[in-house]
């Protein structure tokens, strides 16, 4: 049995498929999800679970290299949207009009996960990143900008220790 985190079976492995790039929403419980992408509800009643847990708990058990969301959210919802800017410190961030959130993204993701929030401009595309200690600890690959950023990002956030940086000695970044 396992012993915490996310126990979720349906939540637990969509953790597990995502490979880097592929991007799921948290949504509240009014997105207009489309017919042909799976869902996950999550919800059981009024706030419950909150668009805050869920993210938590996800941040705690994926890497999350970017973060889309509504650009009202920033106006409109302020008490969320600093939520989601604390909880993804490490992570970019893109704002777009929620139309486009709708119609653009919302067909192209792996999965929706429906909270039981009631909370405009609930909706958050979590994009799957990796983990840069890994994939550059080999001292004989090039690190891309990209990555020297990244990296940038994450050791100045208060999430370093979610990454393993057991055998990274790259004095180069």
């Amino acid at each position: 049995m396992k012993r915490g985190g996310i126990l979720n079976i349906e939540l637990s492995n969509l953790i597990s498929g995502l490979r880097h790039g592929h991007c799921i929403m948290i949504t509240d419980v009014g997105f207009p999800t489309p017919c042909n992408v799976p869902i996950i509800d999550l919800a059981l009643t009024k706030g419950i679970p909150s668009i805050e847990m869920v993210l938590k708990l996800l941040d705690s058990e994926m890497v999350t290299e970017k973060i889309i969301y509504a650009k009202e959210l920033r106006e409109n919802n302020p008490k969320l949207h600093k939520k989601i800017i604390d909880i993804f410190e490490d992570a970019d961030s893109q704002e777009v009009l929620h139309t486009e959130l709708v119609e653009k993204y919302g067909p192209t993701m792996r999965c929706f996960v429906h909270t039981g929030e009631y909370s405009p401009w609930g909706n958050i595309i979590l994009v799957s990143g990796t983990d840069p200690f890994l994939w550059f600890e080999e001292e004989s690959t090039v690190v891309p900008e990209f990555y020297h950023q990244r990296l940038k990002q994450i050791r100045g956030s208060s999430k370093l220790d979610l990454f393993d940086q057991s055998n990274f000695t790259r004095k180069d970044c």
